[in-house]
């Protein structure tokens, strides 16, 4: 196959992959409130109220703690992966500029209507489970 024709096919097979993945993201609408369970090692776990607003592939919102504590959430959607983060107003950890919160930045998939996601930190890692309420 000459090689204009296989540069003319991978444009295309990038094409069509780039529009599947928008067309499952915005399938995929995660605005709403979520019941979540976060977890992370050696300081705490507990459950939250997740709520989020979804534009095309971003995320926006906010995640509140069973304390009423609040934390804005900002991430993206592609396909069936999804990122969130968010600076916990739980959880802080030291550092030469004096106690700052701990920014935990999840990465997982959703799948069948459930958030799974885990974020790696300096000591172990973080979960978070989220179910649409």
């Amino acid at each position: 196959m000459p090689i204009q024709t296989r540069r003319r096919c991978l444009v295309l097979l990038s094409l069509v992959a780039a529009t599947s993945l928008s067309a499952l993201a915005a399938e995929l609408n995660l605005s709403g409130t979520w019941s979540a369970t976060v977890h992370v090692p050696q300081a705490s776990s507990g459950t939250a109220t997740l709520v989020l607003e979804q534009n095309g592939e971003s995320l926006s919102g906010k995640i509140t703690n069973a304390y009423g504590r609040e934390s804005e959430v900002t991430g993206k959607i592609v396909g069936t992966q999804i990122q969130l983060s968010y600076a916990s107003s739980s959880v802080r950890v030291r550092t030469d500029a004096g106690d700052k919160p701990l920014v935990l930045n999840f990465e997982g998939s959703v799948n069948d209507g459930e958030i799974d996601a885990t974020a790696k930190i300096s000591f172990g890692e973080a979960t978070l489970k989220a179910k649409r309420k």
